[in-house]
């Protein structure tokens, strides 16, 4: 009966130390949130204390990604997004350790890197489609906002040029790479999804 005890005082423990894992790491996502945030807001005093502490904890996370993902047109970081996706999977995988409904490490791996993956495809849809409505509504193609849309879609939206004539109203290769992305989505999900129930 002390053995049983023992034990399950040192598996709350553990979950105890998982879920304040998971926490840290939520909390380090929203403190990367509140930067970008900051970020943009114009004339914000950056040697104000609170400033200081918040760009001192998230930059040396973004740091890497942003190493690896170019700025487009000068405006537009994608490098928060992926460190704040990236650390909100892993406080999933600790979360879900840490209740341990019986479920495999491999499954809850699995699931986590299928949040991961899904959610930049999501992402990449979404740059896809507003560049699709702004083609629609033909906005001011020397607008910044315009210009950064147009260059950060650039890459996922180059396979699909050769498809179609540049005379089209529309921009078709948008059109068609929005489609795509989608069912990739799908995809996506339906083969991660049995992998995960194979590991289970």
């Amino acid at each position: 009966r002390k053995t049983q005890t023992w034990a399950a005082y040192t598996r709350g423990v553990s979950a105890d130390l998982l879920n304040l894992i998971a926490t840290l790491l939520n909390i380090l996502a929203l403190i990367i949130l509140v930067r970008v945030f900051l970020s943009w807001i114009p004339g914000i005093n950056q040697r104000n204390p609170l400033v200081v502490l918040i760009k001192a904890i998230a930059d040396p996370i973004i740091a890497p990604f942003r190493g690896m993902l170019p700025t487009f047109a000068g405006m537009l970081d994608l490098s928060p997004i992926v460190a704040i996706v990236l650390l909100e999977a892993l406080a999933q995988v600790f979360t879900s350790l840490a209740y341990d409904y019986g479920l495999p490490l491999g499954f809850v791996v699995v699931s986590a890197v299928e949040q991961v993956i899904l959610t930049l495809i999501i992402i990449v849809c979404v740059i896809v489609l507003i560049r699709l409505v702004i083609s629609l509504f033909h906005a001011d193609p020397w607008h910044p906002m315009t210009m950064a849309i147009r260059e950060m879609s650039r890459p996922f939206v180059r396979p699909f040029t050769g498809m179609v004539s540049r005379g089209a109203a529309v921009d078709m290769a948008a059109l068609f790479a929005f489609i795509a992305y989608l069912i990739l989505y799908f995809i996506a999900q339906a083969a991660l999804n049995q992998l995960a129930l194979h590991l289970f």
